[in-house]
């Protein structure tokens, strides 16, 4: 797989990273410092078709995708974050649900406004009593002699008070089922309309050039045909948006991580490229590069490499993957959640290491704070079905705690230590399965198909779990 952008992309990428050398950089501190939203930059971000880049063409776009979208968003994060989330909410919650959901109408009213940055759009789904909690979603809408009428309020809302904001689509209550559950529909309200207040911005501690306010509604009347998506579906169809808008959150967030270790170190350490086992030490400077794919496959060694990973000590955690899923499946958003936690949990562990490890990646201090969620969510995922599962999980966790209690024998007698020499123990259940385990040290042609073996394993296995599951 070539990972490399394309002529295209990197064309893009070049483009973004001069104007914010050249135009954010030199005047972004100024607005930080008045607390102005950066309209001017805002407006050359328009012009250069940046709001429009992952819609077609036929409703003002570039005709590209959310690659190219990230790959803006990279590029402006690395000068500043305020100007990123502001193009990052103006097309993943502005415009996109008009574009994913609203009807033909709203559709040629509002998206050539949108894609080309005449106006920005906003998304009002968080309340000050429920968060982003949608089942605590307060804020109704009543429909009356053909419009919707809405009482209610939103807090921190992006994009919902410049001087360019077109409208606000907003989650509300619009009825009860049989069960009584809450009936929750999305409703574009244009910005002006009577009733509709937009409070002052926010004074936040960070990404202060970025418009948030609080918005509250007072029978703000808008027409039905304002109802995007259909009648009931906003919790679905809010899910999908914020699904959309991880991919690109976690590209803001990733180069932000990325910049403040390259500015504290001068370039990647060996952690932060990928390779923690090359240079003089795991802080050493071994490039200037980022390299994702070796950061994100450390995820698979934690797990199962011969020397470092957690089920080489307990074959309990092979079920790790399983419970993982369960627990996405349940909380919703699957299957795009799990593909955003899978990456931000390679890269979040990557980072806990570059940045407090000292001397061996094996299950040490990190794994502190990631045991304890591990172990809850395994847990859960036993629960669910406790005659088949608890019996397996028994079996594995008892040939794990021989390991340990093997190797706390060896350490008492001074034979090894509990950690450096794990790989060196006589325990026969970690002998039985060694040789099946790829050794990240060693490395090699070998090692690496055994990776790639136990790669392609796990996600079958979670994969054909997944298609049972449905099959019932």
């Amino acid at each position: 797989m070539d990972l490399r952008l394309s002529d295209d992309l990197e064309a893009l990428r070049k483009t973004v990273e001069a104007f914010a050398h050249d135009e954010v950089a030199p005047t972004i501190g100024d607005y930080y410092v008045r607390g102005e939203f950066p309209l001017p930059l805002v407006e050359t971000m328009a012009e250069m078709g940046l709001f429009g880049l992952p819609f077609p063409e036929e409703y003002g776009g570039m005709g590209g995708d959310y690659v190219a979208l990230c790959v803006a968003i990279e590029e402006l994060a690395k000068v500043d974050s305020s100007i990123a989330i502001t193009l990052e909410a103006g097309v993943s919650l502005g415009a996109m649900p008009i574009y994913r959901f609203g009807s033909e109408e709203l559709k040629q009213q509002w998206l050539p406004k949108l894609t080309s940055g005449q106006l920005l759009g906003a998304f009002g789904l968080t309340e000050p009593g429920a968060g982003s909690d949608a089942g605590g979603t307060a804020t109704t809408a009543v429909l009356e002699d053909g419009h919707w009428v809405i009482n209610g309020s939103k807090a921190f809302i992006t994009n919902s008070g410049t001087a360019i904001t077109g409208l606000i689509t907003v989650t509300a209550v619009t009825g009860y089922d049989a069960d009584g559950r809450k009936e929750i529909s999305a409703i574009l309200i244009p910005a002006g309309t009577p009733g509709l207040t937009v409070a002052p911005p926010y004074k936040k501690v960070g990404w202060d050039a970025s418009d948030t306010h609080e918005l509250a509604f007072d029978n703000v009347r808008v027409p039905a045909g304002n109802l995007v998506g259909e009648r009931g579906r906003g919790y679905a169809q809010f899910l999908r948006i914020l699904d959309e808008g991880r991919i690109a959150i976690a590209a803001l967030a990733a180069i932000a991580y990325l910049a403040a270790h390259q500015w504290l170190y001068g370039g990647w350490t060996v952690y932060a490229a990928g390779d923690h086992f090359v240079g003089d030490g795991e802080f050493s400077v071994v490039g200037t590069q980022a390299d994702p794919v070796g950061r994100t496959r450390r995820l698979v060694g934690l797990l199962v490499d011969r020397q470092f990973g957690i089920a080489a000590w307990s074959p309990l955690w092979l079920v790790l993957p399983f419970a993982v899923v369960h627990w996405l499946r349940r909380h919703r958003g699957y299957p795009t959640t799990v593909v955003a936690a899978v990456v931000g949990v390679a890269w979040l562990n990557a980072t806990f290491v570059a940045l407090t490890m000292h001397g061996w990646w094996v299950p040490g201090r990190q794994l502190v704070v990631a045991l304890p969620a591990a172990l809850i969510l395994v847990a859960g995922w036993v629960e669910a079905d406790v005659r088949r599962r608890l019996p397996l999980a028994a079996a594995l966790g008892l040939l794990g705690a021989v390991n340990w209690l093997w190797l706390a024998f060896e350490a008492s007698t001074e034979r090894r230590t509990l950690i450096v020499d794990f790989a060196d123990t006589a325990s026969w259940p970690y002998r039985l399965v060694q040789g099946l385990l790829p050794d990240g040290i060693a490395g090699g042609a070998s090692n690496d198909l055994l990776l790639l073996t136990w790669t392609l394993l796990l996600a079958a296995a979670v994969a054909f779990s997944e298609h049972r599951r449905a099959a019932c």
